[in-house]
């Protein structure tokens, strides 16, 4: 009789493989959305961008992709997983700036789980989601926050949210803050690599050092041949 020896970690690669196979494919992945955007801009010299482009075609220039990946799972009854990937790279142009950067890598941007309640027409998100609030950008570059939102759709025409927002990856640049005694001698150095890579699109409106708390209500109605779109935000 021959003898097969087969390790711990084998038999469980074999058990799971067996397992992935005894469900069709397209079962598998029948309740999975999958959604994306790509994104190329060239900028050059431009009068309204602060950034420093020179004077010029001859001044500095980028090359800038983006991309994003987008993946909504049915994971059980009433509730879906949503994870979306995302790059952001920027290459150089003409002159001493002109680099081609292959380092930079896909990143988690949002990663949220929604249960809904269909009898009572009710959403409750929860995790790292874009805000899509009425003081920030609703495209790709809409600002992501860490927190929980409620959605009610129970009355035609209306959208009733409340949501509550712990963190924010809003944009700040690297700091070094120095401290000194009487004597200018140096007490102590604390630096705050800031997060470069962050949503910029913030309004000056709120506090975003501080957690987000609000409530909206979203009208969509016919009105006089046209359309009436009213909105109330509240937020503290």
């Amino acid at each position: 009789m021959k003898l097969v020896k087969l390790s711990l970690v084998a038999a469980l690669a074999a058990g799971a493989f067996s397992a992935a196979n005894a469900t069709p494919l397209e079962e598998a992945i029948k309740d999975i959305d999958v959604s994306g955007v790509l994104r190329y801009r060239y900028e050059s010299s431009n009068p309204w961008s602060n950034d420093n482009f020179g004077s010029g075609i001859s001044g500095k220039q980028d090359h800038k992709y983006r991309a994003q990946v987008n993946f909504n799972a049915a994971i059980a009854d009433n509730f879906k997983a949503f994870v979306q990937f995302d790059y952001n790279s920027k290459d150089g142009g003409y002159g001493e700036n002109s680099i081609s950067n292959t380092s930079d890598t896909l990143s988690v941007r949002q990663l949220y789980l929604t249960y809904t309640n269909e009898d009572v027409a009710t959403s409750v998100i929860a995790g790292k989601q874009q805000l899509n609030t009425i003081w920030t950008d609703n495209g790709v570059d809409g600002l992501v926050g860490t927190g929980i939102k409620v959605v009610n759709n129970s009355i035609d025409g209306l959208t009733l949210a409340a949501f509550a927002v712990d963190s924010f990856n809003e944009a700040s640049d690297s700091t070094v803050i120095i401290t000194q005694d009487t004597s200018k001698t140096i007490t102590g150095v604390q630096f705050n690599r800031g997060n470069p890579q962050g949503d910029s699109d913030t309004s000056g409106a709120l506090n975003w050092d501080k957690n987000l708390y609000g409530a909206a209500a979203i009208g969509s109605y016919e009105f006089l041949g046209g359309q009436f779109n009213p909105q109330l935000w509240l937020a503290y």
